[in-house]
């Protein structure tokens, strides 16, 4: 029964971090009006099933990192009622401030109910080290470099953008004659060239060509950069829940993992629209070249973290990259930045304090 009890509310941790998380990668999509919400459902969804599935290749050193190990003593790993309280109590947090529309860390929830868990079971003997270069530094380093990234890319793709935004790009194949010989009226014969102009001029010139305009390439790399962030976290979160299930054996990974793909994908699908209102609409109004420049610097950061085997928290990387957009634009919503501040503080001493009380329960 406690194994039951215990696989019930790792699945329930997993819906919670689909019904948060879900709408994060696609947010600057409905921001800057490229999908609707619908769409951007649709694509998150099918990206967070991507990245699970990912995940189960490529996120065992993540799963075996969040079993616990080194953080707390390694029999607890294996009991269920202690992974039972941990798992409980992060998925109480996470789906509190899901129903609230606030974004918050699902890495952070489980490290604070590991804490709390440890501190009520065993009197708080916790591996301090592993708990702070091997987690909490990543997690607190991840908005940081967001904030700077992102900074970085807009600066980098606001001259293209104020150059060809709006203009059609046309790389034409052009019959030119060349002269031979000399004299009054010489031989000619035809030279074929490529010619890169505006679309409009290949066209009054009747030149076969490619047209691109330079805002459909950038709605397409800003959909694909959604997607990217997607997958990403998906990558990175799925082996964090997966592995409170590792201690109880008798599976194997993929066994582990496919409930947990499927949970975060129904979570995500069901119950992320509140989420999605605030970090697409209310922490800052975006364009397209902000929207893109804090989803490339997402993607990049957690895809990144992910081959690591690093615990970042998407939700703190994306909130630090629309920060930057907020700071590039001078017009964020403060009530909404300090809201989603405050979420964060609040995460993990909450989840602790729950984990605290559930496994103190006889």
């Amino acid at each position: 029964m406690e194994v039951l009890l215990c696989f019930a509310a790792v699945l329930f941790l997993a819906y919670a971090n689909g019904a948060n998380d879900n709408a994060k990668p696609v947010a600057t999509l409905e921001g800057a009006s490229v999908l609707g919400p619908k769409g951007a459902l649709a694509l998150a969804t099918g990206a967070a099933l991507a990245g699970g599935l990912l995940a189960v290749f490529w996120g065992e050193a993540l799963a075996r990192r969040f079993q616990g190990a080194g953080i707390v003593p390694a029999e607890l790993t294996r009991e269920p009622r202690f992974l039972f309280a941990v798992a409980a109590s992060a998925a109480s947090t996470v789906f509190v401030a899901s129903r609230t529309g606030l974004p918050v860390s699902t890495t952070h929830a489980l490290l604070g109910a590991l804490a709390g868990a440890a501190l009520g079971r065993v009197g708080g003997a916790l591996g301090t080290g592993a708990l702070v270069s091997g987690m909490v530094a990543p997690l607190l380093l991840s908005p940081v470099l967001a904030f700077a990234l992102c900074g970085g890319v807009f600066f980098s793709l606001r001259p293209l953008a104020a150059r060809f935004g709006g203009r059609e790009e046309c790389l034409c194949v052009v019959e030119t004659p060349v002269p031979l010989g000399a004299g009054p009226a010489p031989a000619a014969r035809s030279s074929l060239l490529l010619h890169r102009g505006a679309g409009e001029e290949c066209r009054q010139a009747g030149w076969p060509g490619i047209s691109v305009p330079f805002d459909s390439c950038l709605r397409a790399l800003h959909v694909l950069s959604a997607a990217a962030v997607g997958v990403a976290r998906s990558l990175n979160d799925t082996p964090k829940i997966a592995g409170l299930l590792l201690g109880l054996g008798g599976a194997s990974s993929w066994q582990l993992f496919l409930p947990v793909i499927l949970a975060v994908c129904v979570g995500g699908w069901l119950r992320s629209a509140p989420v999605a209102r605030t970090m697409s609409r209310r922490i800052t109004p975006m364009d397209e070249s902000q929207a893109l420049s804090a989803n490339l610097a997402t993607a990049f950061l957690v895809l990144w973290a992910s081959r690591l085997g690093l615990p970042v928290s998407t939700t703190h990387t994306a909130c630090g990259s629309l920060f930057a957009v907020a700071a590039l634009r001078g017009d964020g919503s403060k009530r909404w930045v300090s809201g989603v501040a405050w979420a964060w503080l609040a995460t993990a001493p909450v989840a602790g304090a729950l984990a605290y009380v559930l496994v103190s329960l006889r």
